[in-house]
């Protein structure tokens, strides 16, 4: 690896975990990271941008990584254009259940979750929200 690579060439950012499992966040050259690859040193990892509706932590945004927290197929499924999770968390008996949704259902339960917030009236939004989930599921059988 030259100098000028090393010193303007494109960087990739790695999180790597030390003998602690504290995550370590490097930069390095693209290059050398193609060359660690190749070599096995370093092995790649497919994340998501996962954004997350739960009732009790609110929303936040999650980066999950393929094949660990989401599998494979579910984010052919479910994920948008841009590479993007939406992910609604319910709570059955007081276990977190994950619910992979599309981003149209997930921004609708959003809007539901900011009405809650507000405190403002949300039982009508809510009951339409619901008719229209009911009719897909029809549509779908």
């Amino acid at each position: 690896m030259g100098l000028l690579d090393f010193l303007f060439g494109k960087k990739v950012k790695l999180e790597i975990p030390d003998k602690n499992g504290k995550i370590l966040k490097k930069k390095i050259s693209k290059k050398m990271f193609d060359e660690s690859v190749a070599q096995g040193k370093i092995k790649p990892v497919d994340t998501m941008k996962a954004h997350v509706l739960d009732p009790v932590r609110g929303y936040y945004i999650a980066e999950w990584v393929v094949d660990d927290d989401v599998h494979r197929e579910d984010v052919e499924k479910f994920s948008t254009p841009n590479g993007e999770l939406y992910v609604v968390i319910a709570y059955v008996d007081g276990e977190p259940q994950t619910v992979l949704t599309k981003k149209e259902a997930w921004e609708k339960q959003r809007s539901i979750f900011d009405l809650i917030d507000k405190g403002e009236d949300y039982q009508e939004q809510l009951d339409a929200h619901i008719s229209d989930l009911k009719k897909k599921i029809k549509d779908t059988d």
